[in-house]
């Protein structure tokens, strides 16, 4: 294990050393997308973990969907301080039609997610651009560490591999979309399936379904905050929805969905290091 680790930390280094500091050349203008309900406790934070970014973003969308409460005025308070925010309000429509309204509105060309309870690292966009300078490149994700409702850590942590084609993806989900990037100039702007659970799942599918990869950056560059009742904290529930994006949109036959999806579960139970 020590020894595989060690081995995907240093591909992830030559990889960097022969993409450049820059990866791409050109445009790197990021955009992020932050959907929020009634957020008002966590958003500041999130906001300012977004500022902090070594290479810094054009813009945060934050789309509001339907909060009753100060979401709005947090954000408000902080567009003087951070020029980047943009903020629209929409009814009630869910986590899915929120990001597809913020990735339409992005003028960034890259296309990067962070929801209102995350958390980045100062480095999270400088580490992952690099990796766009490869051709196959459709979709970068990065490791995160799990911290508590309040913040703290748990002492848990996640690392995606290295590289992942569309079949390694359809047996693990190993993108955590807070540290997901795509670049618009090479997959267009792609959105996400309309569905209550895993429409983030159903992106990153989409992204690669026709060829190209997920490059894992082997490095943590977010913090994933684990709220009880939250939707991505019901993983029963998920199921039946990772069984319909299996089923519906990727339209896989019965025993491969059925593989699929025991193979998820089995890497769930093992997804999470102590560190």
């Amino acid at each position: 294990m020590v020894a595989a680790v060690r081995a995907r930390k240093a591909w992830w280094a030559r990889v960097q050393e022969s993409s450049g500091t820059n990866g791409n050349g050109g445009d790197q203008s990021v955009s992020v997308i932050t959907p929020a309900r009634d957020a008002a406790v966590t958003l500041e934070a999130t906001i300012r973990s977004v500022a902090a970014q070594t290479h810094p973003v054009r813009e945060q969308i934050i789309i509001d969907d339907g909060s009753v409460d100060g979401t709005r005025d947090v954000v408000q308070a902080l567009q003087d301080e951070f020029s980047f925010l943009r903020y629209v309000k929409q009814a009630k429509r869910g986590a899915a039609r929120a990001r597809n309204l913020g990735i339409e509105m992005a003028q960034g060309r890259f296309i990067a997610f962070v929801d209102s309870d995350d958390l980045w690292l100062p480095h999270r966009v400088a580490c992952q651009l690099p990796a766009f300078a490869h051709p196959s490149v459709r979709l970068v994700c990065g490791g995160y560490r799990v911290i508590d409702e309040q913040g703290g850590d748990t002492g848990r942590s996640t690392l995606p591999p290295a590289i992942s084609n569309y079949q390694q993806l359809l047996r693990v989900n190993s993108v955590g979309c807070l540290t997901a990037m795509y670049d618009t100039w090479r997959s267009g702007k792609c959105y996400m399936p309309h569905i209550p659970r895993r429409q983030d799942y159903g992106l990153w599918l989409q992204l690669v379904r026709d060829g190209g990869v997920v490059m894992g950056c082997q490095a943590i560059v977010a913090a994933y905050r684990c709220r009880a009742g939250s939707l991505s904290s019901n993983k029963l529930a998920a199921l039946s929805w990772q069984w319909h994006l299996y089923r519906r949109y990727e339209r896989l036959p019965l025993l491969r969905a059925v593989q699929c999806l025991a193979s998820h579960c089995c890497a769930y139970r093992r997804k999470y290091r102590v560190m």
